[in-house]
């Protein structure tokens, strides 16, 4: 189970359209995932982190390429936590309430703000990336 921030449509197509290679079904920005076999059956309202609206638009700059998980076998695009530091408050206030809730929840990396693009081998670029990225939906994702 995951809490994701979704990119609208415009900023998906942008992104998808440049790499050559077929990215995740779905592009997103991770705040907290919980272990596998974690399950909560009553995730935390999103009210209790200041989200008064499951759709919005926020806007955040776009990083670096770079290539995370243990063996470094993923290709992520790296986002700019910015916007007063929004992503890292937001990540904190989460794993708050999953301290006062006796969830556990991974910790295996330090939070990296990015979106998990493929796994392929090689990453092939056919055009620039875009300077920004409009995400517009936030939702836990069982």
């Amino acid at each position: 189970m995951y809490l994701g921030l979704f990119l609208d449509k415009r900023s998906e197509d942008v992104l998808r359209d440049c790499f050559e290679n077929t990215l995740d079904n779905k592009l997103h920005l991770t705040i907290i995932h919980t272990p596998k076999e974690t399950k909560i059956e009553t995730p935390m309202d999103l009210k209790n982190v200041g989200i008064s609206q499951k759709y919005f638009d926020l806007v955040i700059d776009t990083a670096a390429i770079d290539k995370f998980g243990k063996d470094k076998d993923v290709w992520v695009l790296k986002m700019e936590d910015t916007l007063h530091n929004y992503l890292s408050n937001l990540r904190i206030q989460t794993e708050n309430w999953f301290y006062r809730n006796h969830y556990s929840f991974s910790n295996d990396f330090l939070f990296n703000p990015h979106i998990t693009l493929t796994k392929d081998e090689v990453l092939k670029i056919k055009k620039p990336l875009p300077k920004v990225l409009v995400f517009n939906k936030i939702e836990w994702v069982l």
